[in-house]
Protein backbone atom coordinates (compact mmCIF):
# COMPACT_ATOMS: atom_id res chain seq x y z
CA UNK A 1 0.00 0.00 0.00
CA UNK A 2 3.05 2.04 0.70
CA UNK A 3 5.13 0.90 -2.56
CA UNK A 4 4.53 1.41 -5.93
CA UNK A 5 2.68 3.98 -8.61
CA UNK A 6 -0.96 4.67 -8.94
CA UNK A 7 -1.63 5.37 -13.02
CA UNK A 8 -4.89 7.14 -13.71
CA UNK A 9 -5.90 7.06 -17.24
CA UNK A 10 -8.76 9.44 -18.56
CA UNK A 11 -9.34 7.22 -21.36
CA UNK A 12 -8.62 7.03 -24.69
CA UNK A 13 -9.54 8.69 -28.08
CA UNK A 14 -9.21 6.87 -31.23
CA UNK A 15 -8.41 8.52 -33.61
CA UNK A 16 -4.85 10.20 -32.00
CA UNK A 17 -2.59 11.51 -34.84
CA UNK A 18 0.54 9.93 -34.91
CA UNK A 19 2.56 12.55 -34.19
CA UNK A 20 5.76 13.16 -31.54
CA UNK A 21 4.53 14.05 -27.96
CA UNK A 22 1.03 12.04 -27.91
CA UNK A 23 0.47 8.72 -26.91
CA UNK A 24 -1.52 5.94 -28.85
CA UNK A 25 -2.66 2.91 -28.07
CA UNK A 26 -3.11 -0.04 -30.69
CA UNK A 27 -5.38 -2.38 -29.14
CA UNK A 28 -5.87 -5.65 -31.02
CA UNK A 29 -9.90 -6.12 -32.57
CA UNK A 30 -11.46 -9.41 -31.97
CA UNK A 31 -12.75 -10.22 -35.23
CA UNK A 32 -14.49 -13.38 -37.13
CA UNK A 33 -15.91 -13.72 -40.78
CA UNK A 34 -18.77 -11.76 -39.84
CA UNK A 35 -16.86 -8.76 -38.78
CA UNK A 36 -16.04 -7.23 -35.65
CA UNK A 37 -16.47 -9.93 -32.42
CA UNK A 38 -18.40 -8.28 -29.15
CA UNK A 39 -15.97 -9.14 -26.08
CA UNK A 40 -18.55 -9.90 -23.00
CA UNK A 41 -16.77 -10.50 -19.36
CA UNK A 42 -17.06 -13.61 -17.65
CA UNK A 43 -18.83 -12.79 -14.39
CA UNK A 44 -19.83 -14.86 -11.01
CA UNK A 45 -23.20 -14.85 -10.15
CA UNK A 46 -23.17 -11.16 -8.04
CA UNK A 47 -22.08 -9.36 -11.60
CA UNK A 48 -18.69 -8.89 -10.61
CA UNK A 49 -15.72 -9.83 -12.62
CA UNK A 50 -13.85 -13.41 -12.66
CA UNK A 51 -10.88 -13.13 -14.23
CA UNK A 52 -7.79 -10.94 -13.53
CA UNK A 53 -6.45 -11.12 -9.58
CA UNK A 54 -8.98 -11.51 -6.91
CA UNK A 55 -8.22 -8.44 -4.88
CA UNK A 56 -10.58 -8.55 -1.24
CA UNK A 57 -13.55 -6.31 -2.91
CA UNK A 58 -14.06 -9.08 -5.11
CA UNK A 59 -13.02 -11.95 -3.56
CA UNK A 60 -15.50 -11.08 -0.49
CA UNK A 61 -17.56 -8.29 -1.35
CA UNK A 62 -20.42 -6.03 -0.12
CA UNK A 63 -21.03 -4.94 -3.74
CA UNK A 64 -21.00 -5.67 -7.18
CA UNK A 65 -18.56 -3.35 -8.58
CA UNK A 66 -17.90 -2.35 -12.56
CA UNK A 67 -15.42 -0.82 -14.37
CA UNK A 68 -17.76 1.10 -16.85
CA UNK A 69 -21.00 3.13 -16.00
CA UNK A 70 -23.96 4.00 -18.02
CA UNK A 71 -24.12 7.66 -18.99
CA UNK A 72 -26.86 9.53 -18.05
CA UNK A 73 -29.56 10.48 -20.96
CA UNK A 74 -28.57 14.82 -20.19
CA UNK A 75 -25.25 14.00 -21.37
CA UNK A 76 -25.89 12.28 -24.82
CA UNK A 77 -25.44 9.07 -25.84
CA UNK A 78 -26.92 7.07 -23.23
CA UNK A 79 -27.03 4.19 -25.35
CA UNK A 80 -22.94 4.42 -24.65
CA UNK A 81 -20.87 3.45 -21.89
CA UNK A 82 -18.33 5.62 -19.81
CA UNK A 83 -15.64 3.22 -19.35
CA UNK A 84 -12.72 3.66 -16.43
CA UNK A 85 -15.54 5.21 -14.64
CA UNK A 86 -16.65 2.02 -12.69
CA UNK A 87 -20.24 1.90 -10.06
CA UNK A 88 -20.53 0.54 -7.07
CA UNK A 89 -23.92 -1.10 -6.35
CA UNK A 90 -24.19 -1.83 -2.40
CA UNK A 91 -25.99 -5.35 -2.15
CA UNK A 92 -29.23 -4.77 0.12
CA UNK A 93 -28.40 -5.34 3.92
CA UNK A 94 -31.25 -7.53 4.35
CA UNK A 95 -33.00 -10.08 3.11
CA UNK A 96 -36.31 -8.39 3.49
CA UNK A 97 -34.88 -5.41 1.59
CA UNK A 98 -33.95 -7.84 -1.39
CA UNK A 99 -36.54 -9.41 -1.92
CA UNK A 100 -39.26 -6.31 -1.39
CA UNK A 101 -37.34 -4.58 -3.79
CA UNK A 102 -36.83 -7.83 -6.34
CA UNK A 103 -32.98 -7.58 -5.75
CA UNK A 104 -31.62 -10.67 -7.30
CA UNK A 105 -28.67 -10.15 -5.44
CA UNK A 106 -28.14 -11.73 -1.82
CA UNK A 107 -27.84 -9.26 1.18
CA UNK A 108 -24.90 -8.46 2.92
CA UNK A 109 -26.66 -10.64 5.72
CA UNK A 110 -27.28 -13.85 3.67
CA UNK A 111 -23.54 -13.83 2.42
CA UNK A 112 -22.25 -13.04 5.58
CA UNK A 113 -24.32 -13.54 8.90
CA UNK A 114 -21.99 -11.50 11.21
CA UNK A 115 -19.14 -8.76 10.91
CA UNK A 116 -16.95 -10.99 12.31
CA UNK A 117 -17.86 -13.62 9.88
CA UNK A 118 -17.44 -11.28 6.87
CA UNK A 119 -13.79 -10.16 8.64
CA UNK A 120 -12.84 -13.83 8.59
CA UNK A 121 -13.14 -14.58 5.20
CA UNK A 122 -11.86 -10.77 4.38
CA UNK A 123 -8.71 -12.28 6.49
CA UNK A 124 -8.28 -15.34 4.81
CA UNK A 125 -8.77 -13.86 1.04
CA UNK A 126 -6.03 -11.47 2.30
CA UNK A 127 -3.79 -14.07 3.76
CA UNK A 128 -4.07 -15.60 0.39
CA UNK A 129 -2.91 -12.44 -1.73
CA UNK A 130 0.32 -12.23 1.28
CA UNK A 131 0.98 -15.85 -0.13
CA UNK A 132 0.62 -15.76 -3.73
CA UNK A 133 2.79 -12.43 -3.40
CA UNK A 134 -0.36 -9.85 -4.14
CA UNK A 135 -0.07 -8.55 -0.75
CA UNK A 136 2.48 -7.20 1.97
CA UNK A 137 2.48 -8.92 4.91
CA UNK A 138 2.85 -5.84 6.69
CA UNK A 139 -0.40 -4.69 5.01
CA UNK A 140 -2.83 -6.97 5.90
CA UNK A 141 -3.87 -5.46 8.79
CA UNK A 142 -4.09 -2.43 6.92
CA UNK A 143 -6.59 -4.12 4.17
CA UNK A 144 -8.73 -5.99 7.33
CA UNK A 145 -9.22 -2.41 8.57
CA UNK A 146 -10.25 -1.10 5.77
CA UNK A 147 -12.51 -3.99 4.84
CA UNK A 148 -14.28 -3.04 8.27
CA UNK A 149 -14.79 0.31 7.19
CA UNK A 150 -16.53 -0.08 4.12
CA UNK A 151 -18.82 -2.95 5.89
CA UNK A 152 -19.93 -0.09 8.35
CA UNK A 153 -20.13 2.20 5.64
CA UNK A 154 -22.49 0.50 3.38
CA UNK A 155 -24.57 -0.92 6.48
CA UNK A 156 -25.40 2.77 7.70
CA UNK A 157 -25.80 4.30 3.80
CA UNK A 158 -27.80 1.34 1.91
CA UNK A 159 -31.57 1.64 3.79
CA UNK A 160 -33.51 0.26 0.93
CA UNK A 161 -32.61 -1.68 -2.04
CA UNK A 162 -31.28 0.07 -5.15
CA UNK A 163 -33.20 -2.24 -7.42
CA UNK A 164 -36.73 -1.61 -7.29
CA UNK A 165 -37.63 -4.84 -9.84
CA UNK A 166 -39.83 -2.50 -12.11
Amino acid sequence: MRHGYTIVWCGWQHDVPAVDGLMRIHVPEARSADGPTPIVLAVVQIGNERSGSRLLDLSVPVATYTGWNLRHADMGAPDQLMSLLGATIPFPVRREAREAGGDPQLSIEEHYPTKAEYLAQVRRAAQALVADGYLLAEDLELVVSQASQRYELVLRHVEKPLLTGN
